[in-house]
């Protein structure tokens, strides 16, 4: 339900989203988002953990598997498929992969030096 809410929010001006610091950025996008939903932003971002962001990952490489009829195949190759469709992804929006993951890989590195 949340998700289709968020489906049908449209920014009017985009211009405002850009503006400002990644962090404002950030910051937007959430209060955007809790209007479009009508709960509260705690609601909608409660990871707190590495363990709760690889569930969540979990869930996406399960997603594929089921989508794809893949269950068979070890969790390296379920990995690598969701990688080639994520690079799918990229290509037909215009989202430059190798950026997208070295800041994936900081943000990675980022996660695992604030649970320590």
């Amino acid at each position: 339900m949340i998700l289709s809410k968020i489906k049908e929010y449209i920014v009017e001006d985009e211009s405002e989203l850009f503006a400002g610091s990644p962090e404002k950025l950030r910051a937007t996008v959430l209060e955007n988002l809790t209007i479009a939903i009508d709960e509260p932003i705690e609601d909608i971002i409660a990871i707190v953990s590495n363990l709760e962001r690889a569930n969540i990952a979990g869930e996406a490489v399960g997603l594929l598997v089921t989508k794809t009829g893949i269950s068979g195949e070890d969790s390296e190759t379920q990995v690598s498929d969701l990688l080639a469709n994520l690079m799918h992804y990229c290509d037909v929006n215009d989202v430059d992969f190798q950026s997208a993951l070295a800041r994936g890989a900081d943000n990675y590195q980022s996660e695992l030096e604030g649970e320590q």
